[in-house]
């Protein structure tokens, strides 16, 4: 039984929280940390939180999700994508 579990992997979900205003030093480290994720065998929850007034912003959130999505090099399979919090689950191919 103890074998079973010590062989059997686990692939957590992983959370990535993004803000609409990110510089892009920031963002790339944020893709890097990503990328070593997904490398792992992770799945990787991409979230955009919005506060106050950036809510009322139309496609705010979808350009920040589109920011990340291009720089991401490794490849991967996007299973979920949208919602009112502006959420993307990557997952490993």
């Amino acid at each position: 039984m103890k074998e079973q579990r010590r062989k059997n992997k686990q692939h957590e979900l992983k959370e990535i929280q993004f803000k609409p205003h990110i510089a892009d030093g920031d963002l790339k480290i944020k893709v890097n940390r990503i990328e070593e994720f997904l490398t792992k065998g992770h799945k990787v929850k991409v979230a955009v939180r919005l506060k106050g007034r950036e809510r009322y912003i139309a496609g705010l959130g979808a350009q920040v999700l589109d920011r990340v999505l291009s720089q991401i090099t490794i490849e991967h399979k996007v299973s979920k994508q949208g919602g009112p919090i502006s959420i993307v689950i990557l997952e490993p191919v």
